[in-house]
């Protein structure tokens, strides 16, 4: 009989929420250090809450983390909690006593989240460097505008009286998707700002599908 040979196709898919970064890539290090310590701890303490950390599951031991095993178990420097309200407990510790930012960013990575960040959880980190730093990234705005007729009537902009199109994210994150996937493996993610009235489209682009095709 000739031997079937398995024939990987890449996907367009957009990346899962769930997909995990390993915590020894040095870039987390680097996205991580953005934040401030309290900007931080209250991130950590938002994954931990009770309504979310099954989408931010923490490293409580062997079987607490799908797909993981880790390695050298006794050789760490953060012993494991018992629970997530234990974990949740030394976080609130972190942030009500003074101490270096450092500290924090090695124990999620090296301790209680060894198993990786998920895009998700990194999207959130960027998020809260804009809240935090609203001025401190430069932005570039373009106009829409019809492909017929006379554009010069939409150039004024900026006044008060100006009708905008309704504008819905899901249906425009949906749309540009359709576009971007057969092209990017991507991450997408929808965040409503807290502080400005804006609602922000992130987009983790990651690499063609078919640069990769095995």
């Amino acid at each position: 009989m000739t031997r079937r040979v398995a024939v990987r196709a890449p996907t367009a898919a957009s990346l899962p929420d769930s997909f995990r970064i390993p915590s020894t890539t040095f870039s987390l290090v680097k996205a991580l250090g953005k934040l401030s310590r309290s900007s931080l701890l209250d991130l950590v303490i938002q994954w931990l809450d009770d309504k979310d950390v099954k989408a931010f599951p923490p490293y409580l031991g062997p079987r607490s983390v799908v797909n993981f095993v880790a390695e050298e178990e006794g050789l760490t420097a953060y012993p494991l909690a018992a629970s997530v309200e234990e974990l949740r407990a030394i976080y609130e510790d972190l942030r009500d006593r003074k101490g270096g930012k450092r500290e924090v960013i090695d124990r999620i990575l090296e301790g209680d989240w060894r198993h990786g960040i998920s895009l998700r959880q990194l999207a959130m980190v960027d998020m809260r460097y804009i809240e935090d730093h609203p001025v401190g990234l430069r932005w570039t705005a373009l106009q829409l505008v019809p492909l017929k007729g006379d554009s010069a009537q939409f150039q004024s902009g900026g006044d008060a009286s100006t009708p905008f199109p309704r504008f819905h994210a899901s249906t425009f994150l949906r749309s540009i998707q359709h576009e971007i996937s057969p092209l990017v493996k991507a991450h997408y993610y929808i965040y409503r700002s807290k502080t400005l009235p804006l609602t922000f489209v992130r987009i983790f682009v990651i690499d063609s599908p078919y640069q990769q095709p095995h």
